[in-house]
């Protein structure tokens, strides 16, 4: 068990400085390309790794909230104050 718990905290290493390299380079190639009138990455090599939700913030909190078994207030519930 202690081999997998390495292996996994090694293989997250290895994402961070691979994003972190990755991140530097776009800068680097973004101020190149600037100086020179050239084009830049529009997106980072680990957002092409990260699942997308396509879900608005609305359907985001309501899924939230019913997975956690709460109940949302709705507007006009309270105290009256």
């Amino acid at each position: 068990m202690e081999h997998c718990v390495s292996a996994f905290l090694q293989k997250q290493e290895e994402r961070r400085y691979r994003a972190y390299v990755t991140d530097a380079l776009m800068v680097i190639a973004g101020n190149t390309a600037n100086f020179a009138g050239g084009s830049t990455l529009t997106e980072r090599w680990a957002a092409a790794f990260e699942p997308r939700d396509e879900r608005d913030g609305d359907a985001i909190a309501a899924d939230i909230i019913r997975r956690a078994g709460l109940k949302a207030k709705e507007e006009g519930d309270g105290d009256g104050a």
